[in-house]
């Protein structure tokens, strides 16, 4: 019988590895609330809840996004399993019972032969994130699980919202993991206040903008972005801080200007985030100054 999700395509995940991005967001939100000197157990907290910000929900996120794709290769039609391991004894065919066990015995087969085979490396793999993720979140503090667990939840309604769109569930992930990053690097060792909660929600938007306009999302995602940089600017302003107002004002501008820049090789995306990184950095310190 031929396969019902077509040509057998792996949808490839790079494993763990790290991301500049993340871990930068990271070290924000650790700056914007810490600036004292990190004692032995500070600093393996700082390293355990890097470990659950960068690796692991990187890859979590990174197994969530394969299955959306994978999911999305699936044929709605599917084979009518009369025979298999669930049956009504003497139940003849076309009986209600014959009927319901045709069904179970097709979702049975449809699970072993077509998605377990598909979705099983990547279900295995998320599961083990999740799991070692709370069980480090757990170490870190209740408001550090509360906050990661309210993550990988805003994650799930993301996907039921998203539906069948791929794409958009790429997008919200992209700016959900920024600003959980950027959460989650403050509470290893402080609370957010509510600066660094609309900080945060802001660079989540923009990291959601950015990802939009280099799939091709054109002139409205190119106004979402700038709309971003012109609120954070402004509340630099409204807080008296114009230098770090000024520096902003100058990132966004060579942050624009990359990212008008043709090209998609390595070099020219790396240089892509020099700005960003250098405007998330300048943000975390305003925040260290103004007191969060």
């Amino acid at each position: 019988m031929p396969s019902l999700v077509g040509p057998r395509k792996q949808v490839l995940c790079r494993g763990f590895e790290l991301s500049l991005i993340h871990s930068g967001a990271f070290l924000c939100g650790l700056i914007s609330v810490h600036q004292g000197r990190l004692g032995g157990r500070e600093l393996f907290m700082v390293l355990t809840g890097w470990l659950v910000a960068d690796l692991l929900l990187g890859e979590l996120f990174s197994q969530w996004i394969a299955l959306k794709v994978v999911a999305g290769q699936v044929a709605v039609a599917w084979p009518r399993a009369a025979q298999g391991p669930f049956f009504f004894p003497y139940a003849q065919g076309e009986a209600p019972g014959w009927r319901l066990a045709a069904t179970v015995n097709s979702l049975w087969l449809r699970w072993r032969k077509y998605l377990w085979p598909t979705w099983g490396s990547h279900l295995r793999t998320a599961f083990a994130c999740v799991v070692l993720a709370l069980v480090l979140g757990t170490w870190l503090g209740r408001r550090f699980l509360l906050f990661l667990s309210g993550g990988v939840w805003i994650a799930a309604l993301l996907d039921l919202l998203a539906g069948k769109n791929a794409p958009l569930f790429v997008r919200g992930i992209a700016g959900l993991r920024l600003s959980l990053a950027w959460c989650l690097g403050a509470l290893v060792l402080a609370s957010p206040g509510w600066g660094l909660l609309g900080v945060m929600a802001l660079v989540g938007l923009a990291a959601y903008a950015r990802t939009w306009e280099r799939a091709g999302g054109g002139r409205r995602a190119t106004v979402l972005v700038n709309l971003v940089w012109g609120i954070l600017i402004v509340s630099l302003l409204l807080a008296k801080q114009p230098g770090a107002a000024t520096f902003l004002a100058l990132t966004a501008v060579l942050e624009r200007a990359f990212s008008w820049k043709a090209g998609d090789t390595w070099l020219a995306r790396k240089w892509q985030l020099v700005p960003w990184l250098a405007a998330q950095f300048c943000l975390a310190l305003a925040l260290a100054h103004w007191g969060g």
